[in-house]
């Protein structure tokens, strides 16, 4: 399978406003730690503007008829402050185009650009082990469980050390052309 990148984008509150936010990221099992700067913006109410990001490699399949949606697994742990993701998005993203004659519609792969355009949170996130609907309710979700929604995928506020956990939809690497 092919790689697509996925970047994660977080307003950050870290301890002292000058040391960075130290975020633990879980891909599969797989764990890295990032550092993160203190943002300017700290409310629910940000979009990715001015947030501080993270990149990550996962690995995409092709599209394929009848194919699920691609997915993976993901938890973050901040340590020395805390965190709201605000916003995800991913690169090599399909763009729909125009209606052909037989009803279908044309559908085009972008290969560099970023975009939010089929990436969501898909599961109800735990926080600890535990479900929090008053912090991220999934059952209110815009998404209705993948591709954003109107408002995207929404924020999830995240304190130091806790650890949020939830599945990732993404789109596919490529996918088929009608």
């Amino acid at each position: 399978m092919p790689n697509k990148t996925i970047k994660l984008y977080f307003q950050v509150s870290s301890e002292t406003e000058s040391s960075p936010t130290d975020v633990e990221l879980t891909i599969d099992g797989s764990t890295q730690t990032f550092s993160l700067e203190h943002t300017a913006e700290w409310s629910l109410e940000v979009d990715e503007a001015n947030a501080q990001s993270i990149s990550m490699d996962v690995n995409a399949p092709e599209y394929t008829e009848d194919s699920e949606i691609p997915r993976v697994d993901l938890s973050i742990r901040p340590l020395n402050g805390s965190v709201i993701l605000v916003h995800a998005e991913e690169n090599y993203t399909v763009e729909y185009g125009d209606e052909l004659e037989d009803g279908s519609i044309e559908t085009i792969l972008t290969e560099d650009a970023f975009a939010a355009t089929n990436i969501d949170i898909i599961s109800q996130p735990l926080i600890d082990g535990e479900e929090d609907a008053t912090r991220y309710n999934f059952s209110m979700h815009d998404g209705l469980g993948y591709g954003g929604g109107e408002y995207g995928m929404g924020n999830l506020p995240i304190a130091d050390s806790e650890v949020a956990s939830f599945t990732l939809g993404h789109d596919f690497y490529t996918t088929a052309t009608a």
